[in-house]
């Protein structure tokens, strides 16, 4: 199984790529650390860079909602590729990201207020009852 799930910082904001064909991509860096000590006892942080690759509709929430800076966490494939550059071998290794969650806290207390306008049905149910229960009597 090809699955890799990282939590990280984004180094950019996302670019959208949109092709003839009408495909879109989001492309954007993702950096991850791990703190630890030495023998020496001395605090070390290591980053590690990742190439993030979003596809679809996907890409366009990425793109709309993530920016530099924004603390996220990714679930998809590691993809590796190769080309030849005058005669060098590039290699690349990217994410292709098949969901994410934001993890900024500015972006969950604005969701946190957002809330689902009621279907029809529901609206209809709920003036029903409360129709109902206006023209009962109280038993206090």
């Amino acid at each position: 199984m090809n699955e890799v799930r990282l939590i990280g910082y984004l180094g950019k904001a996302p670019e959208i790529i949109e092709f003839s064909s009408g495909a879109k991509k989001a492309d954007a860096s993702l950096c991850t650390s791990k703190v630890y000590y030495d023998k020496q006892d001395v605090k070390t942080e290591k980053k590690e860079w990742h190439r993030l690759v979003i596809w679809g509709k996907k890409a366009e929430s990425f793109a709309k909602y993530a920016k530099k800076g924004s603390r996220v966490h990714i679930s998809g494939e590691i993809n590796y590729r190769s080309y030849d550059k005058e005669g060098t071998t590039i290699y690349i290794t990217e994410i292709n990201v098949q969901s994410f969650i934001l993890l900024d806290k500015k972006e969950e207390e604005t969701l946190a207020h957002i809330e689902p306008e009621p279907q029809p049905e529901q609206e209809a149910e709920t003036t029903q009852k409360a129709t109902v229960t206006a023209g009962d009597d109280l038993p206090f």
